[in-house]
């Protein structure tokens, strides 16, 4: 029997079998991430990693796949599909996510007070809640309140 790396990343081969009787190949790199996968009816997935070990590209034998770009701090902020799908993410400098804007037109905005607590949500279907700039009232102050 030949056993053959699909990719040249890969270090560690595994063979599983699933509850339907079928058999699974995956292929890990040397962090053990998942490199690669394959089915008995020979669908598969390949993965590639940014040097952190996020997750930049993903493929599927139809096809399709994946991609992900991330800032200096390690968070994703941009996401894209092969359909031509992508989301675009904005963090401020503790790292929370303060905007997101995606292929379709849509998109939401957060705004946090200095204790690093919610206090405004706006997004493009028009739902709002709390104060803009500086409020001190959080998303949890507001449904006590209810």
């Amino acid at each position: 029997m030949e056993i053959k790396f699909n990719s040249a990343q890969s270090c560690r081969l595994t063979i599983e079998r699933q509850k339907d009787g079928s058999l699974r190949l995956q292929e890990y790199d040397e962090r053990g991430q998942r490199t690669y996968t394959e089915d008995s009816d020979g669908n598969w997935t390949r993965w590639e990693y940014d040097e952190r070990g996020n997750p930049t590209y993903m493929e599927y034998k139809d096809g399709n796949w994946l991609k992900w770009k991330y800032n200096e701090r390690g968070q994703c902020t941009y996401k894209e599909d092969s359909n031509g799908g992508w989301v675009k993410l904005e963090y401020n400098e503790r790292g929370q996510e303060i905007y997101s804007e995606d292929s379709d037109g849509d998109w939401t905005r957060w705004e946090y007070n200095d204790a690093g607590n919610e206090t405004y949500y706006e997004d493009s279907d028009g739902y709002r809640w709390g104060t803009p700039r500086n409020s001190e009232q959080t998303k949890n102050d507001m449904e006590q309140e209810m």
